[in-house]
């Protein structure tokens, strides 16, 4: 049984097309490129791009995924956006 579903998943690796393939791999760069530029504009205190870098981290998207980086940015953009009295 195991051997049909490795062959089964080796199977469909196999029927990627090359576009599918270079479509995965842009996806990817595009995302770490909007990381850095989320990372710079977060590092200049803007709340919104630190919620997207809190999301980023927290889901993997374009950088590892890191619990400590999440909490971070999560809590410097929750500073910015609650209300002071």
């Amino acid at each position: 049984r195991l051997k049909e579903e490795s062959k089964a998943k080796r199977g469909s690796e196999r029927s990627k097309t090359p576009s599918e393939i270079r479509e995965a791999r842009c996806g990817y760069v595009f995302l770490a490129e909007a990381a850095r530029w989320f990372r710079k504009a977060a590092d200049q205190s803007n709340a919104i791009a630190q919620f997207v870098l809190r999301h980023m981290y927290a889901s993997g998207e374009g950088v590892s995924r890191d619990y400590v980086q999440t909490y971070k940015w999560w809590s410097l953009a929750r500073l910015k956006a609650t209300p002071r009295p």
